[in-house]
């Protein structure tokens, strides 16, 4: 059918070539800035051209791109655990809503039992729910 080859092919154009497509740029984007040796193949291949200010270049070049990269991994680790601290208060926080509930509704029911006791004795006391 017609109208099959037209939906596969437009929805290839915008899942697998667009969709994927940004993923995967992404990702050798990301591999390719780690690939250590590219680096030292690259630095290999210029060396035996370089002079004494083409060495002090390359030399600051190299500390520049591992203080890049090692930035990089720093910022990564600081906001992974940033999101752990945060989630661990968060899933805290529920538990300790969970556990308040579990305690206002056992007061709740030792009250209701205390007032059934005391009707029952004729005493006569406040109710605090």
């Amino acid at each position: 059918m017609t109208i099959t080859k037209f939906l596969a092919e437009f929805l290839n154009q915008f899942f697998v070539k667009g969709v994927w497509g940004i993923f995967k740029g992404i990702g050798l984007g990301i591999a390719n800035i780690f690939n250590i040796p590219q680096y030292i193949k690259i630095f290999k291949e210029w060396a035996g051209k370089f002079t004494i200010v083409d060495w002090l270049l390359a030399i600051v070049a190299v500390i520049a791109t591992v203080a890049v990269l090692a930035a990089i991994v720093i910022l990564v680790v600081v906001l992974v655990k940033k999101y752990v601290r945060v989630r661990k208060t968060l899933v805290d926080q529920e538990e300790l809503q969970h556990h308040k509930i579990a305690i206002i509704f056992l007061l709740y029911q030792l009250n209701s039992l205390l007032f059934l006791h005391n009707a029952q004795n004729n005493v006569y006391c406040l109710r605090f729910f």
